[in-house]
């Protein structure tokens, strides 16, 4: 079976949509686990519908808790899945109906060939597959973007690389059950809960990126999270003007701290020396932080973000 985690809040305008695309799924063995975060719309009564007609297919979660932050609603229906394999959901997008079945083989591919080669166990290995999508507006009409200029144009999945920057993005994702068993409780640290999967399967399992468009990410003026144009001018000029630009390698820091509080013993002594090196940066100069990151390649996507990296380093 395949867990679908969908976080909802006044999601009422597209949510319809969506539920439509994941009960049209050609692999069938799948349940649909909603939390809503307190809508004041009419969401929950719309899911409430879909849950009377499809009963054996959708189970609410209500239980009285809100969170404000989706990666804290994520996190909490996590606690909920007991599948093999997880994805998440948006309330806000609209699957491909081959979605769960094509990423489900990937998995079981990745499973087959690196579990065998890493450890053996598949209890002892975790593993992230994650997608393309079309990022589309809120008719769902192809936006006019660069996709080379998208945050996820390239796939880097080494823990070096996510450490500075996410390349998986939630929605796209399929974990399986080692991975969503290490996630532990959530912490602020975490920033988001795409973000801390991604990062602690790289260094202990497998991130593996799955090159098909499988799903329309609707791009609106509510989204929490979306596709941006990283490589324009305007976005460019408002991360540099941006104060929190200059304090976003505390999000590493951070979430390497949380990593080794909660896996210390289980990581490799390659991720350890890194996490040692790359904490020791804050008791650095400048040009000893600058050296940490070129040796371990803790790198942005392209050369303008690196040089700000550098800069605000």
């Amino acid at each position: 079976m395949v867990d679908i985690l969908l976080a909802t809040y006044n999601g009422e305008k597209y949510i319809r949509e969506q539920l439509d695309s994941l009960l049209s799924q050609t692999y069938k063995d799948i349940r649909i686990l909603i939390h809503d975060d307190g809508s004041g719309d009419g969401t929950v009564d719309i899911i409430r519908e879909y849950r009377e007609s499809f009963p054996s297919k959708i189970e609410i979660i209500e239980d009285g808790c809100f969170f404000g932050n989706a990666g804290k609603n994520f996190a909490h229906l996590l606690k909920f899945s007991t599948a093999e394999y997880i994805m998440f959901s948006d309330q806000d997008d609209v699957w491909d109906e081959d979605k769960v079945r094509l990423m489900l083989g990937a998995m079981k591919t990745a499973e087959k060939k690196y579990v065998s080669e890493q450890s053996g166990d598949k209890s002892d290995f975790p593993i992230v597959v994650f997608s393309d999508y079309e990022v589309v507006d809120e008719n769902l009409k192809p936006v006019n973007i660069n996709e080379k200029h998208l945050e996820v144009a390239k796939h880097y999945t080494s823990f070096n690389r996510l450490i500075v920057q996410n390349y998986v993005t939630g929605c796209t994702m399929m974990i399986n059950r080692e991975a969503a068993g290490m996630f532990g409780e959530f912490d602020p640290r975490m920033d988001m809960h795409d973000w801390w999967i991604a990062l602690y399967t790289s260094a202990m399992g497998k991130v593996i990126h799955f090159p098909k468009k499988l799903m329309l990410y609707r791009q609106h003026d509510r989204n929490e999270v979306g596709a941006k144009d990283i490589k324009s001018f305007s976005y460019r000029l408002k991360k540099l003007k941006d104060p929190a630009s200059k304090e976003s390698k505390e999000d590493g820091y951070q979430a390497l701290e949380l990593m080794k509080e909660r896996f210390w013993s289980e990581l490799p002594g390659d991720k350890k020396r890194l996490i040692r090196d790359f904490l020791g940066m804050r008791e650095k100069n400048k040009a000893e932080r600058i050296k940490v990151l070129m040796k371990y390649r803790i790198l942005k996507s392209d050369t303008v973000r690196v040089l700000g990296q550098l800069f605000f380093i």
